[in-house]
């Protein structure tokens, strides 16, 4: 059999295949989000989908291309052309929805992209959606028709509780006389449309992000689902691992890294959970230093100063005193000062991989000289001293 040398250089290869794949999709999701018809045209001539285009490609590229846009997706699959029709109908195909009850089952289609506005769009996706979802869930809902009807009404009763603008909402007994009769002219259990309107209540039907929305997500749980993503047994560097390998596996996460510990930095208040992310953005820089990756790490000093830049902005300046009120925020503000403090902590630490990251620190430091916050010492070096630190003779 293979040795383990020849199985780990051939652990190395796969990875970089898959990496350089996934460039191509993200390159080509990024002219799919300008221009569909574009963008699958250029897959098309890189080879990564097949000439004719085939639906089931498609879908799998809808479903699987990172950075698409997901209101984009909608648009796409709501198209009433044969051929998105044909995409459509591979897309929810090769979904699995056995065993769910529907708003879960929607709450799983929804997530990889937007609905579109126009009602006959929807019509078109919903009315797809509820034909695979019965054709594996034959019960409770006795029709495809059943599943469609109910399946709009989720989404109208999603709306009604979770849009702000609408000001009276709706009760368990609207929710209820609005859905007799519709399962083919039967009612639905009782038990069944109360916890279907429980849960819709207590949990939006929304988008989902590979980490979260960062805008609205819990820092806790956005630490935690970046450690369960990236620290899985599919993640795990174990003593066979090579050097490259552990590069290149780096470099397919690390700028949702820096996405999610900057998320975590900015919106954290527990002091444990401020601690774990700043001990990751050290963990970060000593990967990038290890590896000689000047340029991601420049990149994580980069997001560092712009998480300290708006807690400055954010800080409360008052009119009386704002020049003081300033000096405190750069000075003695807690969360400045905790990124000052990992900033300046890396640019010492890893001084040799600084590049563009000097630009951040010169500018704090240009900051602190204009609010006249830098110690005096610093300001009054002498460049030329002798070995005790006594100035020489300027003669």
């Amino acid at each position: 059999g293979a040795s383990p040398l020849d199985r780990t250089g051939a652990n190395a290869e796969a990875l970089r295949l898959q990496k350089v794949r996934k460039k191509r999709l993200a390159m080509g999701a990024e002219q799919f989000n300008r221009s569909a018809r574009k963008g699958l045209e250029f897959l098309q001539g890189i080879g990564m989908l097949p000439d004719p285009l085939e639906a089931e490609a498609v879908a799998d590229f809808l479903h699987t291309a990172p950075g698409l846009d997901k209101t984009a997706v909608g648009t796409y699959l709501g198209e009433p052309d044969a051929f998105n029709l044909e995409v459509l109908a591979a897309y929810v195909k090769s979904m699995d929805f056995s065993k769910l009850r529907v708003d879960d089952g929607l709450r799983m289609f929804l997530s990889g992209f937007r609905l579109p506005g126009e009602s006959q769009k929807i019509g078109r996706i919903l009315e797809r959606f509820a034909q695979h979802f019965h054709a594996q869930n034959p019960t409770p809902l006795a029709s495809p028709d059943a599943a469609y009807i109910f399946s709009y009404a989720i989404i109208m009763l999603n709306t009604d509780l979770h849009n702000c603008q609408v000001k009276r909402k709706m009760s368990k007994e609207d929710f209820v006389k609005m859905n007799r009769g519709i399962n083919d002219d039967a009612d639905l259990p009782y038990e069944y449309l109360s916890d279907v309107f429980d849960c819709i209540a207590a949990k939006e039907i929304k988008l989902r992000d590979d980490l979260g929305d960062p805008a609205t997500a819990d820092p806790k749980e956005l630490l935690h689902g970046m450690q369960s993503k990236y620290s899985g047994p599919g993640f795990a560097a174990g003593t066979g691992v090579s050097e490259q390998t552990g590069r290149d596996m780096f470099l397919v996460v690390w700028d949702r890294i820096i996405s999610a510990l900057s998320v975590v930095l900015e919106t954290a208040e527990d002091d444990k959970v401020l601690r774990k992310t700043v001990e990751g953005l050290h963990n970060f820089a000593k990967v990038c230093a290890f590896h000689r990756l000047h340029d991601e790490f420049n990149k994580l000093v980069a997001a560092v100063f712009k998480s300290l830049l708006k807690f400055a902005d954010g800080a409360e300046v008052t009119r009386e005193a704002p020049e003081e009120d300033c000096v405190w925020i750069y000075v003695r503000h807690p969360k400045v000062q905790l990124a000052a403090q990992t900033m300046m902590s890396m640019a010492r630490e890893h001084a040799s991989c600084m590049r563009d990251g000097w630009r951040c620190v010169l500018d704090y430091v240009a900051r602190l000289h204009r609010l006249r916050a830098l110690p005096l010492a610093l300001l009054e070096f002498d460049d030329f001293v002798d070995s005790e630190g006594r100035p020489l003779d300027s003669s």
